[in-house]
């Protein structure tokens, strides 16, 4: 059965490959609805922009919730790991709890799950800043590529003291 909008016009009606859009009441092609949207992507996107606007707290709450799910972290989850380092970048010791335009990255082994955008949750390794999470991906994850960058910026200091 198809199923009607809330504005009483039933899908059925549209033209073959289209869809109709409850917030602009027009029919479209279905490739510009996102899937099981109501709304075209254009509408799609002045409505989520307005219910930020309505309470941005709670968007901000589900954004992080639906980046911890990737995790299989609970928001409780996240915040008893960041106590645990103190409040800081596991990495360069930031302080990551008063800087709100800092955005916070779990850190996991890469090496440890499917690769497809989720983790078991048991590989995390901590949280970091940004920039210490960038480092380590363009690192690879590698202790040996690691070492000997810490070996090469050693060496160039050694140089410059000299």
């Amino acid at each position: 059965m198809e199923r009607s909008s809330k504005h009483g016009r039933i899908n059925h009606l549209a033209p073959e490959g289209h869809k109709w859009c409850d917030r602009c009441s027009q029919f479209l092609p279905v490739h510009e609805f996102y899937p099981s949207s109501p709304y075209c992507k254009p509408c799609n996107k002045s409505y989520q922009k307005e219910r930020r606007a309505l309470d941005p707290d709670r968007y901000l709450r589900n954004k992080k919730t639906q980046r911890l799910k990737r995790f299989t972290m609970t928001s409780e989850d996240f915040d008893t790991l960041l106590a645990s380092q103190g409040g800081v970048c596991a990495i360069c010791r930031q302080d990551l709890q008063h800087d709100t335009n800092q955005r916070l990255s779990v850190d996991h082994d890469h090496s440890c799950c499917s690769g497809k955008g989720e983790s078991c949750g048991r590989c995390i390794r901590g949280i970091l800043c940004s920039n210490c999470n960038s480092g380590l991906g363009h690192f690879r994850d590698s202790p040996e590529v690691v070492q000997s960058a810490l070996a090469y910026l050693l060496n160039w200091a050694s140089m410059e003291n000299a």
